[in-house]
């Protein structure tokens, strides 16, 4: 900008001096401000743009005016400032591997929710931020089987992995051994029962015994003779084998027959004829009946007593039932075919055992009398003490052939009147107890026949199954007196 500083000569000051000395004190200083810079303002990754002072110059006075020339414009001049440019510095993010507690965590390099849990011992805000999932005053504390939290190996809540005791039903678990049931399924423990294929519960082996399942198979563990089928857990507590089982076991060759068990019936397995109840086995199987417990003794003398099975009309119509047979009085060899406890009822059965207070038909008893030569009765287990027995071929099996009963008359074919001509043994001498001795019984009459024993006179009905209680020494009611047929 240029400032016209001429001055007229009309209004000069005639005592003021010369025109030049005035404009000389009036001249204004050098004004141009030389290099001045505005200060590094230098804000990151800004730059300032260079700033300049526009020149200011003042005009000398016109050639034509005389007036003394002015000094040069005054300019100032800012200079141009370049900020400094560049990144700003800035501090590293916190990780959780920098040895330092920052961020969120609540402890060094974990907790938070953005590093892993914090071990025991260590800071914690909340249990998520912990191991054990418990935090307790700011800090993680161990697991235990006691805090009401899943945590350490547990399966579920104090429970199960080993280190905590077993989980109940329906709790979470990853094997059998994490249940007190012993079974884990689906991932949950679930009940016993007899059929998991799993020793559990009170079992004394897999599935059987301990009063909750049924009785164990023989080489299986027991407690007690309960836990076993057999009922007979030996000392080294193992179910032995019996004959009477319901299994295959010991030296049998069939389900509790054949070896040092009875004969088998038809069909089962043998793998020679003593281990058949019939006469002989054929290809491994038993293929016949004998008559009698007799036949099954001439067989094989060392058969033991109890239960085989007979056919009495052999290839007849009659099918194959099951004696009790005594293979050890006087020889061995009797079939029983009565039996008659104290003060009970006789029924009649197709099958009999010892004791069991039953009587066979009479058609199958005379049909076994045909081939029998002796009758043998006692008092169960006093045969040396409370029986007698009838001499081979005597008056009582020809009786018993034809239905009547044991003892003998007058009027029956080959009647004597001596007991000791037709009985043998402890109580044939009390002739009493199992012998007419009043009154003649027609031959062939309503009273006295099968399975009546004797005829008593003294007696309203004259027959009786029963001799007296006390000569045969019989109690009530745990026994009874047996017939037997040889």
């Amino acid at each position: 900008m240029s400032v016209d500083t001429s001055v007229p000569t009309d209004s000069a000051d005639p005592d003021s001096g010369s025109v030049d000395s005035a404009i000389e004190d009036s001249t204004p200083a050098d004004t141009t401000v030389a290099d001045t810079m505005v200060a590094d303002t230098t804000v990151a990754d800004t730059t300032v743009a260079d700033t300049t002072v526009a020149e200011t110059s003042v005009d000398s006075a016109p050639a034509d005016s005389g007036a003394p020339e002015v000094a040069p414009e005054a300019s100032v001049d800012t200079g141009a400032f370049d900020a400094v440019s560049g990144d700003a510095e800035t501090a590293p993010l916190p990780t959780c591997t920098d040895t330092t507690k920052n961020g969120l965590e609540t402890d060094v390099d974990c907790g938070g929710g953005t590093c892993g849990k914090c071990a025991a011992g260590k800071g914690c805000a909340i249990a998520a931020d912990c191991v054990s999932s418990v935090c307790t005053g700011g800090v993680c504390t161990a697991s235990s089987c006691t805090d009401t939290v899943k945590n350490g190996a547990e399966t579920d809540v104090d429970c199960g992995g080993g280190t905590c005791g077993k989980c109940a039903n329906d709790k979470a678990c990853v094997g059998n051994t994490d249940c007190t049931s012993n079974l884990c399924s689906g991932g949950k423990c679930v009940g016993v029962s007899c059929v998991d294929a799993i020793k559990n519960g009170t079992e004394s082996d897999v599935d059987c015994g301990g009063g909750t399942c049924a009785g164990c198979s023989a080489g299986k563990t027991c407690g007690a003779d309960t836990d076993c089928k057999s009922k007979a857990c030996s000392a080294s507590g193992v179910c032995a084998a019996s004959c009477f089982d319901t299994e295959k076991n010991g030296t049998e060759t069939d389900v509790d027959c054949g070896g040092s068990c009875g004969g088998c019936a038809y069909g089962k397995k043998c793998t020679s004829n003593t281990d058949c109840a019939g006469v002989q086995c054929t290809a491994g199987t038993c293929t016949g009946y004998v008559a009698s417990c007799r036949q099954i003794h001439t067989l094989n003398p060392t058969r033991p007593s109890g239960l085989y099975s007979i056919d009495p009309d052999g290839a007849g119509g009659n099918v194959p039932f099951q004696v009790y047979c005594d293979m050890t009085f006087d020889g061995g060899g009797w079939t029983l075919y009565l039996s008659k406890r104290a003060g009970e009822a006789s029924v009649v059965s197709t099958s009999i055992t010892d004791g069991s207070g039953v009587y066979l038909p009479q058609a199958v008893v005379a049909l076994m009398a045909t081939s029998a030569t002796q009758v043998h009765v006692r008092t169960t287990g006093m045969a040396a003490t409370r029986s007698i027995t009838s001499v081979a071929g005597a008056q009582p099996i020809i009786n018993l052939r034809n239905g009547h009963v044991l003892n003998v008359n007058t009027t029956i074919p080959g009647a004597g009147s001596s007991p000791a001509a037709y009985w043998t043994g402890p109580m044939a001498a009390t002739a009493q107890y199992l012998w007419y001795n009043c009154g003649v019984v027609p031959y062939g009459s309503s009273v006295g026949t099968y399975p009546d024993l004797y005829w008593a006179c003294n007696n309203g009905g004259g027959a009786h199954l029963f001799p007296n209680f006390a000569a045969w020494d019989l109690a009530l009611p745990e026994e009874a007196i047996e017939a037997y047929l040889r």
